[in-house]
């Protein structure tokens, strides 16, 4: 994160929204707790689907030991599992070049930690003021009731693989000025810890996914609207609702 701060520092910015594209989710979240007071908004780019235990140290050393073997071919095989059936043959080449041309000794260090990062991004996350917008590809389920536990709102892009971006910009591009315009006018000055998602967006989210019976979408949705401002009525009731057939209620109480 601090080469962030660096350039935000460096370009004398007032307030910022940071982005970060898989492991660089990580990055945005250490760089705007160290800009509390000018990052308004932090937007994911396919970085965790879920939020919930760590994978075991046997996993990550399965992960990591074909790279070790054999850094560059393994790095292309696995780009090629980051896109979907049918996705742009020159792209996939292009991605899959530049990233098996990296250095092994430090790809390889930095996919050990993000891998690893699970048993803390967690707490970091507890720890921001901002909202937290997930856009994820389709490349894996989305857990939108762990992510919502700790204040990240998700949507998906469900024919995009990894790099929803660079697959299909328009769409990525749609989604990350309506995540941005969902910052504006918010407080998201919470303070004292926990994300402050929510805002109108969100409570108009709930009460839609409400109204179709989706209670997961609707628990995830009142809950950051009830961390930026208290809700009361109907729509406490309906929050309740929600936690009570979820089995959440002690997360309200």
């Amino acid at each position: 994160g601090d080469d962030v701060v660096a350039v935000v520092e460096a370009l004398g910015l007032g307030e910022v929204v940071l982005i970060g594209h898989s492991m660089g989710g990580d990055v945005v979240v250490e760089a705007a707790l160290r800009l509390p007071d000018q990052v308004v908004g932090l937007v994911w780019a396919d970085v965790y689907t879920r939020l919930e235990e760590p994978q075991p140290r046997e996993e990550v050393e399965r992960f990591l030991t074909p790279l070790r073997e054999d850094f560059g071919t393994a790095t292309r095989q696995l780009v090629r599992r980051m896109f979907p059936p049918g996705a742009d043959a020159e792209l996939v080449d292009r991605v899959a070049d530049g990233m098996s041309a990296s250095p092994p000794e430090i790809a390889i260090e930095v996919a050990d930690h993000a891998i690893s990062n699970d048993r803390h991004i967690r707490a970091r996350l507890g720890q921001l003021t901002v909202p937290v917008v997930a856009i994820n590809s389709g490349r894996l389920p989305t857990d939108t009731e762990s992510l919502g536990r700790y204040g990240v709102s998700a949507v998906t892009m469900p024919e995009a693989g990894h790099f929803p971006m660079m697959e299909d910009p328009d769409t990525f591009n749609r989604l990350l000025a309506e995540a941005i315009e969902g910052f504006k006018g918010q407080s998201g000055r919470a303070g004292g810890g926990g994300s402050a998602v929510g805002g109108d967006g969100e409570l108009a989210r709930g009460r839609e996914a409400a109204g179709r019976l989706a209670w997961a979408d609707a628990y995830t949705a009142l809950s950051l609207a009830d961390r930026s401002s208290s809700l009361a009525g109907e729509d406490l009731e309906l929050l309740a609702t929600a936690a009570y057939l979820l089995g959440h209620m002690e997360d309200c109480l």
